[in-house]
């Protein structure tokens, strides 16, 4: 390995023609060199694409640099923190390399940010910025890798996982997240207080823990920038003002620089981005014109996934083929996504959600989900399954539980359809009796309400005799059938609303 100083990796960076190695990728090639000192990569234009591999840094820093093609650092190690700040251009690599003190971004513009099989000692950190992908596949779990700060925006993140993966993402713009992979069970991935447009699982084995809460469905296309005054003023009339703060800000709207820049450079106003974070946030916000949100788990068996706060009625649901028997769902609910075919998928997926509420003794979504669970499974016989006779029993159960109670959902409608059902075959097993016709007459009608009326509470009674009425008629020829019919009918009705009452009881 030959040995360099500092200056003699700024010559060739400022000049890439001095660089005569070539990679098969074609970028010019810097190999095989330790780098001794302090390195400070500080150029106006790095013309080319250059390639960094077999290196070692003993301290690197890259700052207020601009790349008009990618720059890759390729089985690199690093002695001391690597700091990376105020960088353009297309790309940043990071391939199979080594931080033995962790590696900082900060507010760069890339185009994409690649980190493969990395490994950093104490963690990777990303704030600020926009970079267009972020494309991680980590090692493995033992290096954390943290994005934060409001004024981060990430279009992509896509996580491909061989091992396992540790990510925290906090307070930022992450519009797509695509996870794949399979993560072991030290992994963990929290995103808090997210702004999203798409989640996608796609082929993901998870046995670590995945934590999504208060996400915001929407897009982001951009920060738009703003000038500092209002911000001054309003700052200046806050009950809570750091004066110093108040002093330097002013001195930086004098030099021309905007509220954005505020948070791109290392100006001591920490309290005054607070304040505009906290209360002004939405200004810097250029939505998409597509409002639309995604939510997607596909081929997936998802874990242990905790989903607190999440507004799915705002995203389009895609569950397809995937475990979700683990979910955990805090103070969301996974609403129906109203399927017009592959109604067996639905009808797992929804029974693994009846399934993970049941262990959460979440007894009210519990009974929303298996009734969505059961029109599925209906839809299925009814339309996938239809020449399978071996089903004509399980749909007739379904029909008449949706029909008494909307399958145990609805307890005010099983004691209506209960007590009409009953009255109709009251009707019909009085109509029965001996001596008894039909007449609808108000004289009949009458004789109704006056003779027979009072005997309906008995009828009631699934255990009542059958020659309760015997005292004012006898029985008809068909007044056993319809009797043991009617018994039928009204311990289905009771049945039911036992059943729809358990749902606001813990079990």
């Amino acid at each position: 390995m030959e040995n360099s100083i500092p200056a003699d990796i700024l010559k060739l960076l400022r000049n890439t023609a001095l660089i005569s190695a070539v990679t098969p990728y074609a970028t010019k090639h810097i190999t095989d060199r330790k780098i001794e000192g302090i390195l400070i990569i500080e150029v106006d234009s790095i013309n080319e694409p250059v390639t960094f591999s077999n290196c070692h840094f003993d301290d690197v820093f890259i700052k207020n640099t601009t790349m008009a093609d990618r720059v890759e650092f390729r089985h690199c190690s690093f002695e001391k923190e690597f700091i990376v700040f105020d960088i353009e251009g297309a790309g940043l690599i990071f391939n199979n390399c080594l931080f033995h003190q962790g590696l900082t971004i900060n507010h760069c513009k890339l185009k994409y940010l690649t980190l493969s099989k990395t490994e950093s000692t104490n963690g990777i950190t990303i704030e600020g910025g926009f970079i267009q992908v972020l494309d991680l596949k980590p090692l493995n779990e033992k290096t954390q890798i943290s994005l934060s700060g409001k004024f981060l925006l990430v279009d992509t993140l896509a996580v491909d996982s061989s091992s396992g993966a540790t990510i925290f993402a906090k307070k930022a713009v992450i519009n797509n997240i695509s996870l794949s992979g399979y993560y072991n069970v030290s992994s963990r991935l929290d995103f808090n207080n997210i702004i999203n447009k798409k989640i996608e699982f796609n082929d993901l084995n998870n046995d670590g823990k995945f934590y999504f809460s208060k996400l915001r469905p929407v897009g982001v296309k951009r920060f738009t920038d703003q000038t500092l005054e209002k911000y001054i003023k309003a700052y200046s009339e806050f009950d809570k003002v750091h004066h110093n703060e108040l002093q330097i800000v002013h001195a930086l709207y004098r030099k021309g620089i905007s509220t954005l820049e505020i948070y791109s450079g290392y100006h001591p106003v920490l309290r005054f981005r607070e304040f505009i974070e906290q209360n002004y946030y939405t200004d810097f916000l250029e939505y998409y014109d597509d409002l639309s949100a995604e939510f997607t788990i596909n081929n997936s068996s998802a874990g242990i996934l905790e989903l607190k706060s999440i507004m799915f009625e705002r995203y389009a649901l895609k569950l397809l083929n995937s475990d979700l028997s683990a979910v955990k769902l805090i103070n969301s609910q996974i609403p129906d996504v109203n399927s017009t075919d592959d109604f067996l998928n639905y009808y797992n997926i929804y029974n693994d959600l009846y399934s993970s509420a049941a262990k959460q003794n979440n007894t009210k979504d519990k009974a929303e989900y298996y009734r969505i669970s059961q029109l599925y499974l209906y839809k299925y016989f009814r339309y996938e399954s239809v020449s399978d006779q071996r089903h004509r029993g399980s749909r007739f159960s379904i029909i008449v539980s949706k029909f008494y109670s909307s399958h145990g959902t609805n307890w005010p409608q099983a004691c209506m359809v209960t007590v009409l059902m009953s009255f109709l075959f009251f009707c019909f097993f009085t109509a029965s009796l001996s001596a008894v016709g039909l007449d609808v007459s108000i004289t009949g009608i009458n004789t109704f309400l006056t003779n027979y009326l009072p005997f309906f509470p008995q009828f009631l009674n699934p255990l009542h005799r059958i020659d309760f009425m015997q005292d004012i008629a006898v029985l008809g020829a068909w007044s056993a059938l319809l009797d043991f019919i009617a018994r039928i009918a009204v311990s289905i009705g009771i049945f039911e609303i036992v059943r729809s009452f358990r749902k606001h009881v813990r079990q």
